[in-house]
């Protein structure tokens, strides 16, 4: 089958590649000019140039392709608005392409975040049919798209998936915990301990093939994630045992400073035009006491759940970083 990826050179999207490529798929990456392709040269994919804010650069590459996984997003941005143009409209802009020059699609992917649905009410894990509530604008901006793929559902095949927190070998922010810890310490804002839904990206790829292969899930909404939440100190101390540190010091700021540390954060993003690590909405999504989802729905549809232990995920994570330098 011939697939295409959008958002292919990122973290997921070439891990995605990977796993397109190995069961024999020929992929097709939608890629910008100036896009990193590093993560993608042992795939040897077929690239189309283009961009998802940029409705006639994607025509080409949707004509060719005979399913669509659509990744290409922003999970951070310097101006809430960019999330909306990118996020919403570009997804507007990929689906009007594909109902005009390819509406005999055999499946279309749209990879959406748990934080669509918002934290989780209770400590109780959100199923599909749970009503959503993001509280921020990156979680907005992502029912947004999903609204505006639900127009489209009765034209084209569409399936959402809903990953939580995804770590794995690439990622650049799970990857701040690691090298805390790896130093010995690790640093959090307020009492919060949270519990979260997790998911490893080769496993989070696989999810996003099996969906695109059932019968079932077009017009639905499925989670993608390991069956077990985990606290975040949990999650910390399985770091440090893949790290093999014996010992690390927790520290817990004030939520007063952390907020002036992120208000300080946002006002250079602006001077710079890159966006901060850390900001207010961050803070806001660390106070919330659980973002955890049921996996029933994937697991009853398709027969997928996660084959990797997180204990093995974080390994082969932490392994991953000190052969490329990262640790």
């Amino acid at each position: 089958m011939r697939c295409l990826i959008t958002g292919a050179s990122g973290f997921i999207g070439s891990h995605l590649a990977e796993a397109l490529s190995k069961r024999g798929d020929e992929v097709f990456c939608l890629v910008r000019k100036s896009s990193n392709l590093r993560w993608l040269k042992d795939v040897n994919p077929r690239y189309f140039y283009g961009e998802v804010s940029q409705k006639d650069s994607l025509r080409e590459a949707v004509r060719a392709a005979d399913c669509i996984y659509h990744l290409a997003s922003l999970t951070k941005a310097v101006r809430p608005q960019d999330y909306y143009r990118i996020n919403a409209e570009g997804t507007r802009n990929l689906l009007e392409v594909c109902a005009e020059e390819n509406p005999r699609l055999k499946k279309i992917i749209i990879v959406s975040s748990l934080a669509a649905a918002g934290p989780s009410p209770a400590g109780t894990p959100i199923a599909e049919d749970s009503p959503p509530a993001p509280i921020t604008d990156y979680g907005r901006s992502k029912l947004q798209q999903e609204g505006i793929a639900r127009e489209f559902i009765s034209r084209l095949p569409i399936a959402i998936v809903r990953p939580p927190a995804v770590y794995g070998p690439r990622d650049r922010d799970i990857f701040f915990y690691f090298k805390m810890i790896k130093k010995g310490a690790a640093f959090f804002a307020g009492s919060e301990d949270p519990v979260v839904s997790v998911v490893y990206a080769p496993d989070l790829a696989k999810a996003l093939i099996a969906v695109a292969d059932c019968a079932k899930s077009p017009g639905e909404i499925y989670y993608a994630a390991n069956e077990q939440p985990h606290r975040i100190s949990e999650l910390c101390l399985l770091i440090a045992a893949a790290l093999d540190v014996k010992k690390f010091r927790t520290f817990r700021f004030p939520l007063a400073v952390a907020q002036i540390v992120a208000l300080v954060a946002e006002a250079a993003a602006h001077l710079t035009k890159k966006p901060a690590l850390l900001n207010r909405q961050k803070i806001l999504e660390s106070r919330q006491p659980a973002w955890i989802c049921s996996v029933d729905k994937i697991r009853r549809d398709t027969g997928f759940s996660c084959p990797t232990p997180i204990e093995i995920g974080l390994i082969q994570t932490a392994e991953w970083y000190r052969r490329n330098g990262w640790l």
